[in-house]
């Protein structure tokens, strides 16, 4: 992300199991040392799914750069996985980790690969924000998990959220190509903000991957969007807060740490093959 004083900020997932960053302010030409976000505890998704726990970052129209990712640390036994967010003016002090109120907690609904996008001409507390995310309405959900894409924004800069829309009919994991890491629906997935083009309202345009049943031993998959985008008038979702949530004290993966050197062997694997072995 760059800042309108052209600092630039790079969140990412660190090999300590959390989230860092680090900055350049001469435009690249050197990097200062990487600092620590938060810790980012997460649940292991059922399903045996590809899902590496990649942070997403956004920057609003004053420079502040948020940094989100799914993350445990609100749910009882680190059961599923909230998408959580932290933000800061120069990427080096950054707050504390909020909670996206898509749903309640404990409420069973596993959140996970995700992007985040904020309107670049909007700030502060009116920033309009938005998350595209996949799920499963049932966190354990064992080998009969259904994965659905979904949205939420936020109009007032994260105070607060609609509760999740719906964006896809729901996905059987055996339609998704299966790799060394699982069964990949991908990282495919950002909400971006369009302007100077066909609207001048603010409208987020959700990007997501969906998956049809393999037909002639060919998988089904393609990337998609919501005609026109969505503005923060058509969301008909009900409006939550999280500033009441507190995070369990703690809290601590369910899963060995994932390892980012996986993702180098990840060949897909033809409907009803056996994926390699390393």
């Amino acid at each position: 992300m760059v800042q309108p004083n052209g600092t630039v900020i790079v969140g990412f997932a660190d090999y300590n199991g959390g989230m860092s960053a680090f900055t350049s302010t001469n435009g690249g030409q050197s990097w200062n040392a990487a600092v620590s976000i938060s810790t980012a505890p997460s649940h292991g998704e059922a399903g045996n799914l590809r899902s590496a726990g990649l942070p997403s970052s956004a920057i609003d129209g004053a420079g502040k750069v948020y940094v989100s990712w799914p993350d445990c640390r609100f749910e009882s036994g680190c059961a599923a996985n909230d998408i959580v967010y932290s933000t800061s003016t120069d990427g080096i002090h950054w707050s504390s980790v909020v909670r996206v109120p898509i749903d309640p907690i404990n409420s069973g609904v596993d959140h996970f690969i995700h992007g985040m996008g904020i309107d670049i001409r909007s700030s502060g507390g009116s920033a309009f924000m938005a998350i595209t995310y996949y799920y499963y309405p049932v966190s354990a959900c064992g080998s009969n998990c259904q994965l659905y894409a979904g949205f939420t924004l936020s109009h007032d800069g994260g105070q607060t959220w609609t509760a999740g829309r719906q964006l896809s009919t729901a996905m059987q994991l055996s339609w998704l190509p299966n790799t060394f890491s699982g069964r990949m629906v991908a990282d495919y997935v950002a909400t971006v903000f369009p302007w100077g083009g066909f609207s001048a309202r603010s409208r987020a345009l959700p990007i997501y991957v969906i998956a049809h049943a393999p037909a002639g031993g060919l998988f089904q998959q393609a990337v998609y969007t919501e005609s026109f985008g969505i503005t923060s008038d058509e969301m008909t979702e009900p409006r939550m807060s999280s500033k009441d949530d507190r995070p369990i004290p703690g809290a601590k993966s369910d899963h060995p740490a994932r390892r980012p050197e996986d993702r180098d062997n990840e060949l897909p694997v033809r409907p009803g093959t056996t994926p390699p072995v390393r």
